[in-house]
């Protein structure tokens, strides 16, 4: 199987919610002065010609089952988490630890997976896709069926297979994934699948009672409560929000978006606690809180 090159450092989690920067481009030097030649001339042209066929990832559209090869690799993925193939996962999803027991945890309720849908932009090189992949999930004994949403990063093998890259990645690609991932479109298809699920839960109360269940196993006790990684907050880059987010878990809240010190912790929120955030990278969500800013793990964080 194909592997994304190993100076990656920062890992993507495969089913991670969503990510923006902007294209930045080197300057080009100048002749010296008095140089105004004709040869100097197509240097110009040309240099201009290759600026303007850089294109800026957050121009790209949002495709709807646009590449057959993508929407057959989520099948499989979805196929191979359902039976709990170990096998068929490990030969699909590169740089994540999976055993058959993990499978079988992560499959425990669940009867099958409905309604799949892919929604992809062009990954950071050729071959390469960001997928953003709408399902539903069918658990055992409920009829409702559940309204989710992952993001997946895939890859091509050298043979034009496709695989899902769940390893560890760089700012440079983190970021890129912020840029492609900051689109209305895809924010409107978040808040409608949130809002499908809060539907969903609503008419049946078995689901409601099962998706507690769910936040109950993963919740932490206030001694554990959950952090966002360290990161350096003098390189963080945040996209400006303007939202209302609820939380999924008990979260500390900092002062500073870093985990170096615990002088920061202004206090603690506890799970289904609506925040209002006003920025965003896939680390840190900076909140008003008590009336100022604050920040809390993105990655506990789901849209209203």
């Amino acid at each position: 199987m194909g592997k994304r090159n190993n100076r990656y450092s920062m890992k993507l989690v495969v089913g991670v919610t969503m990510f923006a920067l902007m294209l930045g481009m080197s300057g080009c030097g100048s002749n010296d002065v008095g140089e105004e030649t004709a040869d100097s001339a197509d240097v110009s042209m040309e240099t201009t010609a290759e600026v303007e066929d850089v294109i800026d990832p957050s121009s790209y559209e949002l495709q709807k089952d646009a590449v057959p090869k993508v929407n057959e690799l989520i099948n499989t993925y979805f196929t191979v988490m359902k039976n709990a193939d170990e096998a068929g996962y490990m030969s699909i999803v590169s740089g994540d630890e999976m055993t058959h027991d993990k499978l079988v945890k992560k499959g425990e309720f669940i009867e099958d997976y409905l309604n799949i849908a892919c929604y992809t932009k062009p990954g950071m090189s050729e071959g390469e896709y960001v997928a953003f992949v709408y399902y539903e999930v069918k658990f055992r004994n409920i009829d409702t069926p559940a309204p989710s949403m992952i993001r997946l990063y895939i890859c091509s093998n050298q043979d034009g297979t496709m695989y899902i890259y769940a390893g560890d990645v760089d700012a440079e690609l983190s970021e890129y994934i912020n840029i492609v991932s900051n689109d209305a479109e895809l924010r409107q298809l978040e808040n409608q699948t949130n809002q499908k699920l809060k539907d969903a839960c609503a008419s049946d109360d078995k689901l409601a009672a099962l998706y507690q269940l769910l936040i109950d196993v993963v919740q932490p006790t206030e001694s554990e409560t959950t952090e966002a990684p360290e990161a350096d907050s003098d390189e963080l880059v945040f996209e400006e929000r303007n939202e209302k987010v609820i939380t999924t878990t008990a979260l500390r809240v900092r002062s500073t978006p870093t985990t170096d010190t615990d002088d920061n912790i202004l206090g603690k929120v506890e799970a289904g606690e609506e925040l209002k955030r006003i920025g965003y990278n896939d680390s840190w969500s900076k909140i008003i809180y008590n009336g100022k800013e604050a920040y809390v793990s993105s990655e506990y964080v789901i849209t209203n």
